[in-house]
């Protein structure tokens, strides 16, 4: 039985951790009588689920969110974008709706049924950030 990696430790103790008030001993597992939990390793080896700080940082700094899954993961932006200028455009222009491209994108298949409106949920958020921009900037020209 090969180890378990630190993610599969971190999952396995997320799911035990559901009965509150339960012994640690009886949480993780180790007693004779409780159902043992094994997490599911990836078919690709690969851990792919998002933490909240991550889905938190995300929310509050798309651009730098996205950069820094371009670099942890750059097969998956490659296999979204043929070119490097679409995620470049993206990072620039509409950042929130590039990540949320990104992450919902299944290789081979592409974004299909109702993760299309998380990405239309994206795009408004950066069309009325950008709205938001253009109106602070006015109002901070304009004489009082």
């Amino acid at each position: 039985e090969k180890p378990m990696t630190d993610a599969q430790v971190r999952n396995l103790a997320a799911l035990a951790s559901d009965g509150a008030g339960t012994s640690a001993g009886r949480r993780l597992g180790t007693r004779s009588h409780s159902h043992r939990v094994t997490p599911q390793e990836p078919a690709d080896g690969h851990d792919d689920a998002m933490g909240c700080l991550l889905a938190l940082f995300a929310g509050m700094f798309p651009r730098l969110a996205l950069i820094m899954f371009w670099i942890a993961r750059p097969e998956r932006v490659d296999a979204t974008f043929t070119t490097v200028l679409w995620p470049v455009l993206g990072i620039i222009f509409m950042p929130f709706t590039t990540l949320i491209y990104v992450l919902l994108y299944v290789p081979r298949i592409g974004v299909t049924g109702s993760d299309w409106w998380w990405i239309a949920l994206a795009a408004f958020l950066d069309i009325c950030h950008w709205g938001a921009t253009a109106g602070q900037g006015r109002a901070s020209r304009s004489p009082a």
